[in-house]
C-alpha cells in the first residue's frame, strides 16, 4: 500500500503494475468531491500520466463488456471508475513472462466507494453491470486504433463473474466473436538483454523487470558463477554463454532483444600493468562488440552504465582512474554507433551504490563486516564526501530509460547522473552507522593516506533522468542494509 499525498491510497494488487486507487473523497451537506487525476501524485505512485484519451460507457443491469485492450503499439495503460451505480470490474495479465501472466484481479466499482483501477499496458479489461444502470469512466494514453482493438472471450479465463444461474450476460456480437485466451497469442512480450546479470545492479535489475512481466536474457562468460543467479531466479532467465566474439550475433539473433542494458564492467580502482589487456577488453572490446551486434540484429535500443568517476574535479571528462578512461574510451566508440549506425543510447552514469543482499567487496561491506566481526578497519582519514544511491533508486532508472528507448522517446537519449541529493563524509557516516547499529565500528581513521586522486567531492555537474528522483533516503536505506546484516 503506498499513499500520494492523502490525495490517492495505492493498494498493490495480485497482478503487477496493476492497483486499486482508493482517492481522497471530500464532503459537505451539498454532496462530495472527489478528484480522479493528479499528474504529481501519479507519478509519485509510479503510474503513466499521459493520457491522450477520456471518454464513458452507460450500461444497463447484466450487460459484459469486455475483454478488450489494444495491440501494440496502440496499447496503452487504462484508468477506470464509476461514476454512477456499481460494476464488477476485471482485469488479465496478458503479459508473456510475467509472474502472474494469465491471472485476474477482481473489484467492485461504484459511484459509492469512489474507488478506481489502475491498468498498465498488457492488461485486457472488462465489467459487468450490477445496477440498474452503471456509468463508466476511462482514461486511456494512447487513441483509439480500430485496427488494433482487440480481446479474449469473457468466460475464458476462469473470471468468477457473477452473473445469476441459468442467466447469460448482454454481450455485444464482437465480444462473443473474440477468441479464448487459451487461442491467443500474446503480443505483449518485451525482451531484455542483459549483460552484467550476475552483478549486484544487473540481477536486481532483472528482478525488477521480471515483475513488470518482461522476458529477461542474459550474457554470460564460461567462467562467469550463475549459482546465486540461477537460485535466484530459478530458471525464469535465458542465459547466453559468450565465449568467441563472433558469439555475440547469434545470442542478440536468439534473443532478439527490444532493450539491451549494458552493465557489465571490469571495475579496478586501481591498476597494474597486467590490468591494462583485461580492462580494455571488458571495457572497450566487448561493448564495442555488443553494439555492432546489435545494429546488425535490428536492434536500436541501448541503456549503457558509465561512472561519475569520469568527472574528476567535476570536469566535462577527467578520468579518476583507468577504469573511468576505459568507461570514456567506449563512449567514444558508441558515438560512431549513435551517428552512422542509429543506435538509439541513455547513458547512466553511477556514483556508489549499496542495498541489501550486496555481495560485493566494497565501503558497506567491509564496514558491515568490520562491524560484526569488531576487528580493526585501517582508513583514510575520511574526509571525503560520498553520494550512496540506494539499488531500488538505481534499478528505477535503469528501467525507466529502458522505458523511454521502448516507447519510442528518443529525445530523452543522452547522458544522465544517477546521484542522491544527500551527502555525507566518510566519518560521518561511520557515525550515523554506528547510531543504527548501537555499537562501535573500529576503525583507524588516518590509518592509510587517501588514495591517488582521491575523489573529495563527488561529481555535481549531471543531471537526472527525467522523471527519475531518489526516493530511499541515507537513514533508511542504511537502516535496512545493517538491519538485514544482524539478521
Amino acid at each position: 500500500m503506498k499513499d500520494s499525498g492523502g490525495l490517492f491510497e495505492r493498494v498493490d494488487t495480485e497482478l503487477a503494475g496493476c492497483y486499486e486507487l482508493i482517492p481522497r473523497r471530500r464532503g459537505d451537506n451539498r454532496g462530495s468531491f472527489i478528484k480522479t487525476v493528479h499528474k504529481d501524485a501519479f507519478k509519485e505512485l509510479e503510474l503513466e500520466t499521459d493520457f491522450r484519451e477520456q471518454y464513458y460507457s452507460v450500461s444497463r443491469k447484466n450487460v459484459l463488456r469486455g475483454l478488450h485492450f489494444q495491440l501494440p503499439p496502440s496499447d496503452h495503460a487504462k484508468l477506470v471508475y464509476c461514476t454512477e451505480g456499481r460494476i464488477f470490474d476485471a482485469a488479465v495479465d496478458l503479459r508473456q513472462g510475467s509472474a502472474s501472466y494469465g491471472r485476474f484481479h477482481t473489484c467492485e466499482l461504484s459511484g459509492e466507494n469512489g474507488k478506481m483501477l489502475y491498468i498498465p499496458r498488457g492488461m485486457a479489461h472488462g465489467f459487468y453491470t450490477l445496477s440498474e444502470q452503471a456509468v463508466v469512466m476511462y482514461n486511456v494514453t494512447s487513441l483509439y486504433d480500430a485496427e488494433r482493438d482487440s480481446g479474449i472471450l469473457w468466460h475464458s479465463v476462469g473470471i468468477p463473474w457473477p452473473v445469476p444461474a441459468n442467466e447469460q450476460p448482454i454481450l455485444s456480437r464482437r465480444d462473443k466473436g473474440f477468441c479464448s485466451f487459451a487461442e491467443f497469442s500474446s503480443p505483449f512480450t518485451k525482451r531484455a538483454l542483459l549483460t552484467g546479470i550476475t552483478g549486484f545492479v544487473g540481477s536486481h535489475l532483472a528482478e525488477k523487470l521480471l515483475a513488470e512481466g518482461w522476458e529477461v536474457h542474459g550474457i554470460v562468460r564460461e567462467n562467469s558463477d550463475t549459482a546465486r543467479l540461477k537460485e535466484k531466479f530459478a530458471g525464469r532467465i535465458t542465459l547466453h554463454v559468450h565465449s568467441v566474439r563472433n558469439s555475440l550475433n547469434s545470442i542478440l539473433a536468439k534473443a532478439k532483444p527490444d532493450v539491451v542494458f549494458h552493465l557489465a564492467s571490469l571495475y579496478l580502482p586501481s591498476h597494474a600493468y597486467e590490468d591494462i589487456a583485461s580492462l580494455v577488453e571488458s571495457n572497450v572490446t566487448f561493448g564495442t562488440l555488443l553494439a555492432e551486434a546489435m545494429v546488425k540484429n535490428g536492434c536500436c535500443r541501448l541503456v549503457n552504465t558509465g561512472t561519475s568517476w569520469q568527472h574528476y574535479h567535476d570536469r566535462q571528462y577527467s578520468p579518476v582512474n583507468l577504469y573511468a578512461a576505459s568507461k570514456q574510451a567506449f563512449d567514444d566508440m558508441l558515438q560512431y554507433y549513435r551517428e552512422a549506425r542509429g543506435l538509439k543510447v541513455i547513458e547512466l552514469q553511477l556514483f556508489d551504490t549499496y542495498g541489501n543482499d550486496d555481495f560485493r567487496k566494497k565501503l558497506l561491506k567491509l564496514l558491515k563486516d568490520c562491524l560484526n566481526s569488531g576487528s580493526g578497519l585501517a582508513m583514510s582519514p575520511g574526509e571525503q564526501l560520498l553520494n550512496l544511491v540506494h539499488i531500488d533508486d538505481v534499478v528505477a532508472a535503469f528501467y525507466l530509460a529502458g522505458g523511454y528507448l521502448l516507447a519510442g522517446e528518443y529525445d530523452k537519449c543522452g547522458t544522465y547522473a544517477v546521484a542522491s541529493q544527500e551527502e555525507i563524509s566518510l566519518r560521518e557516516l561511520a557515525g550515523k552507522i554506528e547510531k543504527i547499529a548501537g555499537s562501535r565500528l573500529n576503525i583507524e581513521f588516518g590509518g592509510r593516506p587517501y588514495r591517488e586522486r582521491e575523489v573529495m567531492h563527488p561529481w555535481a555537474g549531471g543531471h537526472p533522468l527525467p522523471g527519475w528522483e531518489c526516493r530511499v533516503s541515507l537513514d533508511e536505506g542504511l537502516a535496512g542494509f545493517f538491519d538485514a546484516g544482524r539478521q
